[in-house]
């Protein structure tokens, strides 16, 4: 299962964050509380005034990007638990508290800063700064959580509807299990709630959370996709039938047969084209078992969904690729022969605008 992409949600969510300081965002929180935490000679009057007056630049626009949230987020609605984006905010990032404690310490900071005569204790501008990355650290966190909110949302709606696809005693194991992962998936707000400095200092900060959303989703996928094998293993052992489509345009010329009785894969096209563009942002990953019947020429003349993805768009997508499949029929006593077979295809995004969708060899 691939866990880990440079390309996911959170990395853009990185990119489109305005830079606070010229080094940006997340640089910031690593740079700015690595700094502070440095008890370095203590800087001159002068030095100290213009931190002070970065940080002082630098408060307005952290409220700029506080209030720019919503938007950079993607204008999220509200959770699966009802809860908004704006309360937050309100409640996480704008905490009256830390506001209050920030203007308390920006008070103590001696007069020789104004004065430009004195040297400045470290230990005056460390707290301001330490506590500045802090609350920059929840809104980085919040903004990560919200603009990955409709991903899990679309995946736990996914999964609903495959749940109650199965038999009534089982819906209540897999609904515990989705739930489990819904748990993990608020990670963010936990520790947004509990964060200190030292969160923000630690140079794997960054890939950890990255790496905290992708591992969601790929629980959420190999959830559904585990659902999907035991309904297909279910199906097969009640002898049931899929609905098969019959082919709507002409077959390809014949490629020969095999040479022994069982077929084989001519051609596959290009399954880039076929991946459902609506399932590409919240990373739907699923492998649909596609029933075909191919003729003696080795052309497939219907296709039906044998076991279900879990995601309609990725089944319908599985047929569509079927009816493109060229096969090498196999041959009997020096005849074409055709079949009925199941064939898996695998759709998954390993990488950005990169889609493998893989068609295992047809079995009868």
């Amino acid at each position: 299962m691939h866990k880990h992409s440079p390309s996911s949600n959170a990395t853009q969510a990185r990119r489109k964050l305005p830079a606070v300081f010229a080094c940006g965002v997340f640089a910031y929180l690593t740079c700015a509380a690595t700094a502070a935490a440095e008890p370095a000679a203590a800087p001159t009057a002068a030095a100290a005034g213009a931190t002070l007056a970065q940080i002082d630049a630098a408060l307005p626009a952290m409220q700029r990007l506080v209030a720019d949230m919503p938007r950079l987020a993607g204008n999220p609605g509200p959770d699966h638990t009802g809860r908004r984006i704006e309360e937050d905010i309100a409640r996480i990032v704008l905490q009256e508290s830390a506001l209050q404690k920030m203007a308390q310490l920006r008070a103590r900071l001696p007069d020789a800063i104004a004065a430009g005569s004195d040297r400045v204790p470290v230990a005056a501008l460390q707290p301001l700064a330490e506590l500045h990355a802090t609350e920059l650290c929840r809104i980085v966190l919040l903004a990560s959580y919200w603009q990955v909110s409709g991903k899990r949302d679309y995946h736990r709606n996914l999964m609903r509807e495959q749940i109650e696809r199965q038999p009534a005693a089982e819906q209540a194991a897999w609904l515990t299990e989705m739930r489990a992962i819904d748990q993990r998936a608020y990670s963010h707000q936990q520790r947004a709630v509990t964060l200190d400095g030292n969160d923000c200092a630690e140079p794997k900060f960054r890939a950890r959370m990255q790496y905290e959303d992708e591992a969601v989703i790929a629980d959420y996928n190999a959830l559904r996709m585990r659902i999907a094998d035991e309904e297909f293993a279910a199906r097969q052992a009640s002898g049931m039938q899929p609905a098969m489509t019959a082919r709507g345009t002409p077959c390809p010329a014949a490629v020969g047969t095999t040479g022994k009785a069982d077929p084989a894969l001519h051609s596959v096209p290009d399954l880039t084209n076929f991946f459902p563009d609506p399932l590409r942002r919240p990373g739907v990953e699923g492998t649909a078992r596609v029933a075909i019947d191919v003729d003696s020429s080795g052309c497939v003349t219907a296709a039906g969904i044998a076991g279900p993805s879990g995601a309609t768009l990725l089944d319908e997508a599985g047929i569509r690729v079927a009816f493109e499949m060229r096969f090498k029929p196999g041959e009997v006593q020096g005849r074409p022969v055709g079949g009925s077979y199941a064939v898996p295809i695998r759709f998954h995004l390993p990488g950005p605008g990169e889609v493998r969708a893989a068609p295992a060899q047809p079995q009868p």
